[in-house]
């Protein structure tokens, strides 16, 4: 089984969806938090 994200052109095995969709939220905190520290 397969979702496909049409903005990556890539499709994702569901673990590996939920794991990208996990990097992505911690990124935006990552900045999120980075920015005021900078």
């Amino acid at each position: 089984m397969c979702y496909c994200r049409t903005f990556m052109m890539q499709c994702f095995d569901p673990h590996d969806l939920y794991r990208i969709s996990l990097g992505g939220i911690m990124t935006k905190i990552e900045k999120v938090t980075a920015r005021p520290l900078l």
